[in-house]
């Protein structure tokens, strides 16, 4: 996609028309025809990609991007296994196909399975559930986390930036700068 601009105002978008084709994996893929179009636009708004990122010891598929999951609840990849307790959503979970709308129903039935596996982990008592001790845990092992409190500091700052520039917000799109912004506001 290339942006046109005249006068230093947007005029238009020149876009290459994608024909979907089957990749190796047997997944479907856009493939570029090198047949360009170009569109009027006056106003273009940008929306951030995603693509999930492995976590060591989760099982993950690289071909797909995604958390190995029957109906959300991560499976051993070799075994189909359940691994209790461990659950997944959105891209990391069916892959990075989608809008926000599919989030909520997707996300509605991965906690239908962690309410019904409930009983069960409660019956397993394994006393690491506390927050308190998850947070105490991943600072001893020295892993940078974000708390609620923590992303309502991001969102004020974009909400701020945002409002400086006429605009509902101006969404921090980098991890790094995410967590500058955080610890900047702690």
């Amino acid at each position: 996609m290339e942006i046109i601009g005249e006068d230093g105002r947007i005029a238009a978008l020149q876009v290459e028309r994608n024909e979907l084709v089957v990749d190796a994996n047997g997944a479907l893929r856009s493939k570029g025809t090198g047949q360009l179009e170009t569109i009027q636009a006056g106003l273009v708004l940008r929306s951030i990609g995603y693509r999930t990122v492995p976590i060591e010891g989760v099982p993950f598929d690289p071909a797909t991007s995604t958390i190995n999951n029957v109906a959300g609840q991560v499976v051993h990849p070799n075994t189909g296994e359940v691994v209790r307790g461990e659950y997944v959503v959105g891209w990391a979970k069916r892959g990075p196909t989608g809008l926000i709308g599919n989030n909520k129903p997707d996300s509605a039935a991965t906690v239908e399975a962690m309410l019904a596996d409930l009983p069960v982990l409660q019956r397993l008592g394994d006393g690491h559930r506390d927050p308190s001790r998850v947070e105490a845990l991943l600072r001893e092992r020295g892993v940078d986390f974000v708390t609620f409190r923590d992303w309502q500091v991001l969102d004020r700052y974009e909400i701020a930036a945002g409002r400086a520039q006429g605009r509902p917000r101006v969404k921090v799109t980098s991890v790094p700068e995410m967590m500058e912004v955080i610890r900047a506001g702690r």
